[in-house]
């Protein structure tokens, strides 16, 4: 392997630097009107080389390396100060758009608020309120007036090591506020200019409210909300442990799984004439189309949008005739969600999900080299065998080092929940597609119910195992 033969990997790894940089020398004061003119100077220096010819082609591969480096310390930087908010000292009245539904606290709801303000216009804070009627039935979209001294986050009442106040900013949340019910209130009709986001997590409401009325309950309905919608508040602790213990957290992230599935539901739908070629950029762009309204619906969570940037591109470049490896587009991917987000280089999930499939690209291939099926029941279990044991190589320290744990069946557990998990995920979309018909929806209920409870007495069995984490 050439690092040569990977550009998107080139590009990556000084953006990367960059990011970390910023985190580590962060308060060294640097303006950003400085680092814009340096960056500026860098891009058409970088354009200058890069048009010299090949007598320059070293120095341009090093001078791209120091921009994208600037780039990202830059950025880095400008997301930083649009979060570190500098709160009045006062008491002043505010205006913010509920983002999610409230979510329940032993003495309050907590409402994730993006302000509407001149001033803090776009800032997102975190505003508790107490428990009654009108908290409780707030909706998304929901236009809030309230008052009180809005402060930036911090430790002071989170016992242990845990940076919450870091958490919160690398979140995008600048402020917290606790309110009694005397200062805040819900403006009337104030749900008309919801934004998409709003819609989408209204429109994951919806189906989750679906599930319920169709007769999946309690852990069926968790781990189905979890591994379709990314819907996984309603997993309880005791499943949480189950999961994690056994080695199968990764089941419950929306990912590559439910792309593979759904692209291939989606092709079989077409008729097929569309894979003639003339046609088969339209059939491309369509599957396309809904994957991504799929993956926006459910939050956009880094695991499926990493897949989906995946396909996406090794999609186009195979329409256009372009050769493009996984690994050149893994590392694409990569680089589009930090551009959007630098923060989310620091997110557990970001890193498990882009080790885990870094991990695979590289050594699955040297590992299954090791043995030769010739039987193709042994050959789907190999195949198994070196994914399992390829990302679990790649993830293992990272788990380690963040969760204290490590799950020693993990083999055994892939072998039983990846093919279960690729039925039930390819069983609920049967069923939201044929759902209008009440007695084939009825029966696919049945079969999501009786898969969900095989699976998870399966792991409960695993988890009793001596030594099993």
């Amino acid at each position: 392997m050439r690092y040569s033969d990977y550009p998107s990997l080139r590009l990556l790894i000084p953006f990367i630097g960059g990011i970390l940089a910023y985190n580590t020398i962060g308060d060294t004061p640097v303006s950003l009107q400085q680092l814009f003119l340096l960056l500026a100077l860098l891009c058409i220096a970088t354009m200058l080389f890069l048009f010299w010819g090949k007598r320059c082609a070293n120095f341009y591969g090093l001078l791209l390396s120091v921009t994208l480096f600037v780039s990202a310390y830059t950025l880095s930087q400008y997301q930083s100060e649009k979060v570190r908010v500098e709160w009045h000292a006062d008491r002043r009245i505010y205006s913010g758009m509920l983002k999610d539904y409230p979510i329940e606290k032993a003495k309050s709801y907590r409402l994730d608020l993006e302000l509407i303000d001149t001033l803090y216009g776009g800032i997102d804070i975190i505003l508790y309120v107490p428990k009654d009627s009108i908290s409780e039935n707030l909706t998304p979209g929901s236009i809030i007036s309230f008052n009180g001294q809005i402060k930036p986050p911090s430790n002071e009442s989170i016992d242990g090591d845990f940076d919450y106040a870091t958490y919160l900013y690398r979140n995008g949340v600048s402020g917290t506020l606790w309110v009694n019910k005397a200062h805040w209130r819900l403006l009337p009709d104030s749900c008309a200019l919801a934004p998409l986001s709003v819609l989408s997590v209204k429109c994951r409401k919806m189906l989750l409210d679906k599930y319920r009325e169709w007769g999946l309950q309690e852990d069926v309905y968790a781990v189905v909300a979890a591994v379709t919608v990314g819907y996984k508040d309603e997993l309880t602790d005791e499943l949480r442990s189950i999961y994690s213990t056994s080695g199968a957290s990764h089941v419950l992230a929306v990912s590559g799984l439910h792309v593979g599935i759904l692209f291939a539901i989606l092709s079989f739908f077409f008729p097929l004439f569309m894979n003639r070629m003339c046609l088969r950029w339209i059939k491309e762009i369509i599957v396309i189309a809904v994957l991504w309204c799929y993956a926006f619906m459910i939050g956009l969570p880094y695991s499926i949008t990493r897949s989906l940037i995946m396909f996406t591109t090794i999609a186009v470049c195979r329409s256009i005739g372009r050769e493009n490896s996984s690994l050149n587009a893994l590392a694409f991917a990569a680089l589009v969600i930090l551009v959007t987000n630098t923060n989310a280089l620091f997110d557990i999930g970001f890193q498990l999900s882009f080790l885990a499939v870094l991990a695979i690209l590289l050594w699955e291939p040297q590992i299954r080299k090791i043995y030769t099926p010739t039987n193709r029941v042994v050959e789907y279990l190999w195949g198994i065998t070196t994914v399992s044991l390829s990302a679990q190589l790649g993830t293992a320290p990272l788990v380690m080092l963040n969760f204290a744990n490590y799950s020693t069946y993990f083999l055994l557990t892939n072998f039983i929940v990846i093919p279960l998990m690729f039925v039930i995920v390819f069983v609920a979309v049967l069923m939201l597609i044929f759902s209008f018909v009440p007695i084939i929806r009825t029966l696919f209920v049945w079969v999501l119910t009786e898969l969900v409870t095989i699976t998870n007495r399966a792991l409960s069995l695993i988890v009793d195992l001596p030594y099993s984490s």
